[in-house]
């Protein structure tokens, strides 16, 4: 409100300047515009709490969500369903979870690291619906390790001691030349020695005529920041200056009024893998060329924002009025009118009023076209820390036999020493001796604050928090100039250009889509009947649990079916559409594959910076310093046997088969333990017919369209449009056999086909006999994937497993690791339950997803009746995501630990309170 008032008062006093009316209340009123924004489109962020930091095959991973309104960084009730993704490192999806947000903002869930997840890199992704509008980056986002070990020691019969890291297996990611529907990720690593060298101009672009400051970032081809020196050269090939990376591969340097072109060299390296330029040309970056337009300069000191603002010759003899905002995040700072001439104007935004965080500098002209922008930095103040709890976290021990209690106690207070009563609180506890990695992730405020305010990945946020002096205000800045991101520009929060809420705030579960004409014009079949009835579906089989509903599609076909009631799992759901009550053939498209575009990997993420176990986080003493004394209440359980009991053995008596021929073998999981690469042909299947697709497609058409090229529409969403016309592509050729289709697709060298899934193993050439199994069951040898493929009916088939040659290169120790002994054979799994989803005249069959059930963590309880057993060697001893302090602001959890010897304690807590205060401790 005071930084509203101060940008009033300066509007008032500009008035009374000699300067046009209009031009000014223009101004202000596309201010006033672009305060309004965030009242009517305003935007929501995502925390995860992890209970670790690096997982084992078969682990279960636990987080809690906290979801807050991104102006204001307090928990929001404006969505109220939650997205969490696991994607694999080619972007294939392993897991999707549909959370229930409280009143609070908060969910919490676990996803279970069990087949098809296998060792490797996996980003988790968590997203309201809402949050889609503005693309991927403002979803979060982290990636995990999951490791392999030559069997899981939660597995073993006898587990060892600890598992050393090079006792642990995970594979390096492999290169993807082709961004398809089946491998979504982008893969932009080229060679380590490489260089990938990006110029960021102060203020969005090179201005001609004007000196200007340039940031930069300099990597290798896989990402890793890299020190080398840059050569500037002058056109003529003049040296014109030289700069040297300062923080994670990024620095800037000035460059003079009188540059024109030029460019940059690092070394002998070639830059940004100009492959199709040859000679030295490859090893020579041309600047960004310059434009007519306005510098902005910004230089954040203790009395406020300095900044500079010089226009180029063109435009500085039309002496423009223009208007200069702060926004932080959403919010309005301040607002000031400016006139451009010859020389360059100076001004000063006071401190006050600025908020902490990033802040937003906008130039803008009377028509609201953003000129010029800036983000910076401004330290924290005493009205911000006023937003961060301090914890007292306490233990009953230092060290624990193992079995025994232990007691965490955790005391909130805030910045005035008061008592933080009902903060929902997220606890994880490990045992110290199972890290593998670093367990710190920045904590809620460095994400909130810095690391949602940026695009890509920051290495350790919280590093940028550990001191407020120059040298680190330096590294926010050169970190907010080089991968600073907006959510919204100017030109749209002002009304510029225009901005469309494409998916909707869901405050329930929502079925919305359009019914089409059976025919392939995609003719909307309007004012129809349609009803939903669906039942709880689990384990291959239909339990009670139902849901049901009706409507009328309007003009354009649509419908939308909301839930008043919280359906929990999965529910194969039938659509009835009725015409004068009659039943009628039509292509019903369900609107729910709006999952952002993925993010590509680098090798920063991938790095795996060991555990340090005496490392302890800045500001935390030591845990000698942080102990009680309690005293052991917990109850004890005896069991007494009051007599001799008598065994009698009894021989079990054969009754026969036991399953059937959908789990002969150990059914899909036997054939996805043997490979990374499989389809999942039941949710391809109902991700074409939710296209409003003709159900008549082969498989041959499916992995066609698994390998269409990718393009993506303004949103981040893939382009429904391409799909379709593949299909359409596919339907035209269908005079052609399986085995002519895959020979044409390699004469074409066309990487959507074959190659795309087979990666050169199954080339039809005869190198490979390939073994085909049906649910496990031997059926067929052939040289030809085509002629295998024609076994698979998209209605009947659950999943098609491809084995390759199973030989993967270890990141750890850089060895040669084949996953399993098979080799070359596709693994087909059918439907056990494929009649209930064909599509009849008037009705058609969807797998919908409710809010995925809960799960609770088990923690054994020694003093009752679970056993002590060396099999115990839990890592997380104990997750507790739901733990409220009370009047006094304490909370405590209480468990067992595990089978080690000596074992420490790793705590993290994370939680918020109603009035947006952050907890954040580790």
């Amino acid at each position: 409100m005071r930084n509203l008032l101060f940008a009033v008062m300066l509007l008032l006093a500009l008035v009374g300047k000699a300067q046009p009316t209009s031009d000014v209340e223009a101004l202000f009123a596309k201010f006033k515009a672009a305060a309004r924004f965030d009242y009517d489109f305003p935007r929501e962020k995502v925390y995860l709490h992890l209970d670790n930091s690096a997982y084992l095959e078969g682990d279960t991973l636990w987080y809690k969500a906290y979801v807050v309104r991104a102006s204001s960084l307090k928990p929001t009730t404006l969505s109220r369903v939650l997205y969490v993704e696991l994607n694999d490192a080619d972007g294939q999806q392993m897991c999707k979870q549909l959370l229930k947000l409280d009143s609070m903002g908060t969910a919490d869930g676990a996803m279970s690291l069990a087949m098809p997840v296998h060792a490797g890199y996996y980003e988790i992704r968590a997203y309201t619906r809402e949050m889609v509008n503005w693309g991927e980056a403002a979803c979060y986002s982290r990636v995990i390790p999951v490791f392999a070990v030559g069997t899981n020691p939660q597995k073993k019969s006898v587990a060892p001691a600890q598992a050393d890291i090079t006792q642990l297996y995970i594979p390096s990611i492999e290169r993807n030349t082709h961004l398809s529907l089946a491998c979504p990720r982008p893969y932009s690593m080229t060679k380590s020695d490489d260089r990938m060298l990006t110029f960021y101009p102060e203020g969005g672009n090179r201005i001609s005529g004007v000196g200007q400051r340039l940031a930069f970032k300099l990597t290798d081809g896989r990402g890793n920041p890299v020190d080398d020196t840059i050569s500037v050269y002058r056109a003529d090939g003049s040296l014109a200056l030289t700069a040297q990376p300062e923080h994670e591969g990024m620095g800037d340097f000035d460059l003079p009024a009188g540059f024109d072109n030029g460019y940059a060299t690092v070394g002998g390296h070639h830059l940004n893998v100009q492959r199709k330029v040859k000679g030295n040309e490859r090893k020579q970056l041309p600047l960004p060329d310059a434009v007519q337009g306005y510098a902005l300069t910004a230089d954040v000191t203790a009395e406020g924002v300095d900044v500079v603002v010089t226009a180029s010759d063109s435009l500085a003899r039309l002496d423009n009025l223009l208007g200069l905002a702060v926004f932080n995040r959403e919010n309005v700072c301040y607002f000031d009118t400016l006139t451009m001439g010859v020389e360059p104007v100076e001004l000063l935004v006071p401190q006050r009023a600025l908020r902490g965080g990033v802040n937003r500098l906008e130039l803008f002209g009377a028509d609201g076209r953003s000129l010029a922008n800036r983000l910076f930095w401004v330290p924290l103040d005493h009205a911000d820390t006023l937003r961060m709890a301090t914890l007292d976290v306490r233990q009953n021990a230092a060290e624990y036999d193992p079995f025994s209690p232990a007691v965490v106690t955790i005391k909130a207070v805030d910045a005035n020493k008061r008592p933080v009563s009902g903060a929902m609180m997220s606890v994880a506890v490990r045992d110290e001796q199972g890290n593998i990695t670093q367990t710190a992730d920045g904590g809620m405020a460095a994400n909130l604050l810095l690391a949602s305010e940026v695009r890509g990945y920051i290495n350790r946020p919280d590093l940028y928090f550990v001191r407020n002096d120059a040298a680190h205000r330096r590294m926010l800045d050169l970190l907010l100039r080089v991968q600073g991101w907006q959510a919204n520009t100017f030109d749209v929060m002002c009304g510029r250009d225009t901005f469309k809420l494409r998916q909707p705030i869901e405050d329930k579960l929502i079925v919305r889509g359009t019914v089409y004409r059976d025919n392939n014009k995609r003719q909307p079949y309007a004012g129809v009947s349609l009803d939903l009835r669906g039942y709880r579906y689990a384990g291959n089989a239909l339990t009670g649990e139902g849901i049901e509903g009706a409507t009328v599609t309007d003009a354009q076909g649509r419908f939308a079916f909301e839930s008043n009631v919280d359906f929990v799992g999965e529910y194969l759901t039938q659509f009835s559409l009725r015409e004068n009550n009659k039943r009628r053939w039509s292509r019903l498209a369900i609107d729910r594959w709006f999952e952002p575009r993925l993010r590509p990997l680098f090798a920063p993420q991938m790095n795996l910076p060991l555990y340090q176990p005496t490392q302890v986080p800045a500001g935390v003493p030591p845990v000698e310093d942080r102990l009680f004394e309690w005293k052991d209440t917990l109850q004890r359980v005896v069991v007494n046997i009051s007599g001799t009991a008598e065994v009698v053995a009894r021989a079990r008596k054969y009754k026969g088969f036991t399953g059937n021929r959908y789990t002969y073998g150990g059914g899909e999981r036997n054939g996805l333990s043997k490979t990374q690469h499989y389809i999942n042909v039941q949710k391809t299947w109902e991700h074409i017919k939710d296209l409003g697709y003709d159900s008549k497609v082969e498989f041959v058409d499916v992995l066609r369209l698994l390998g269409t090229d990718l393009e993506y529409d303004r949103y981040g969403l893939v382009d429904d449009t391409r799909l379709l016309d593949e299909l359409d592509n596919a339907q035209r050729e269908k005079g052609q056999s399986a085995e002519n289709f895959w020979a044409s697709a390699d004469r074409k060298g066309d990487a959507s086909y074959a190659d795309n899934w087979f990666s050169g193993s199954y080339e039809n050439n005869g190198c490979h006999v390939i073994f085909v199994y049906m649910n496990n069951c031997f059926v067929d040898t052939t040289r030809n994937i085509g002629s295998a493929l024609m076994r698979v009916d998209c209605e009947n088939t659950k999943s098609v497993a491809f084995v390759e040659d199973n030989k993967r290169e270890s990141a750890i120790t850089g060895d040669e690791v084949r996953g399993s002994w098979a080799r070359y054979a596709v693994y087909i799994y059918e439907m056990p339950d494929a009649y209930r989803t064909n599509n009849k005249k008037g009705r058609e069959y969807r797998h919908i997803q409710g809010f995925s059930p809960t799960t609770k963590f088990y923690s054994p309880n020694y003093r009752k009746f679970d056993l002590p057993s060396e099999r115990d060697v839990r890592r997380t001893l104990m997750w507790a995501p739901r733990v409220c302090s009370d009047a006094q602001g304490s909370a405590s959890v209480v468990f067992f630990t595990n089978s080690h010897n000596g074992q420490t304690l790793d705590v993290s807590v994370r939680g918020i309170t109603a009035d947006g205060k952050f907890i954040s401790w580790n």
